[in-house]
């Protein structure tokens, strides 16, 4: 676990995640900065963890975002300069929502972003757009930045690991949702396999102009919460 400078409080859950089983935004309001970790049950591909982004980490994020197929799919100004920009405030602890470094076996891997629909209005009127938005949902967006790992089953074990994890860190998010562009195969599949379900679909504006905007919505509820979403 790395340490920080400001308030830490750790945290640790062991998950256990049966087999089979994505934007930059504005700085809002300062919260405390915490540690976040969370341990998934080893398997033939080793254990996932998460902590929060540091300003530290933010070359190695510029290269991950320039690898041909991240940059396909987020579409970010690859700079050192551009990643301070949009990732700096995050990195200080002045977003509502959070950048989350995701190790595996303790090295870096991915990215993972978590954020309460709300807190980003832009986003909620996207998703307004097309789905109706139960108060207090939570969004993800993730990636995985070696190639050689993907493929592999880890997005699917680091959506369903940050969904279980949502149930504590956000007592109020009865729903976690995810926009994922069409054309994004992978990760709505990997969605998919993290036992989300499609439940709309519709025009959003792409990442990457080059995409058509029909977007796929995906979405899982707090276990034992009632959803209009699947009542039939």
């Amino acid at each position: 676990m790395v340490a920080a400078a400001a308030e830490v409080v750790p945290r640790m859950f062991r998950i256990t995640i049966c087999p089979g089983w994505a934007s930059v935004r504005p700085s809002r309001r300062t919260i405390p900065f915490r540690i976040y970790a969370v341990t998934v049950e080893r398997i033939s591909d080793g254990f996932l963890s998460w902590r929060p982004l540091i300003a530290g980490d933010l070359p190695m994020l510029a290269e991950w975002l320039r690898e041909p197929q991240v940059a396909r799919w987020w579409n970010h100004e690859t700079t050192l300069e551009a990643v301070e920009r949009d990732f700096g405030a995050s990195t200080r602890g002045e977003e509502p929502g959070e950048d989350l470094l995701v190790l595996l076996d303790g090295r870096p891997i991915g990215l993972l972003q978590r954020s309460a629909i709300c807190d980003y209005p832009q986003d909620l009127t996207n998703f307004s757009a097309v789905i109706e938005v139960p108060a207090g949902a939570v969004e993800l967006d993730y990636l995985i930045a070696d190639p050689a790992l993907r493929g592999r089953g880890l997005g699917s074990r680091m959506i369903a690991a940050a969904v279980e994890d949502t149930w504590n860190s956000y007592s109020d998010a009865p729903a976690v949702l995810v926009a994922v562009v069409a054309a994004n195969v992978a990760s709505w599949r990997a969605l998919e396999k993290a036992g989300l379900k499609r439940v709309a679909e519709g025009p959003m504006s792409p990442d990457n102009p080059i995409d058509d905007a029909l977007h796929y919505i995906y979405r899982v509820d707090r276990p034992g919460a009632a959803s209009s979403a699947f009542r039939r």
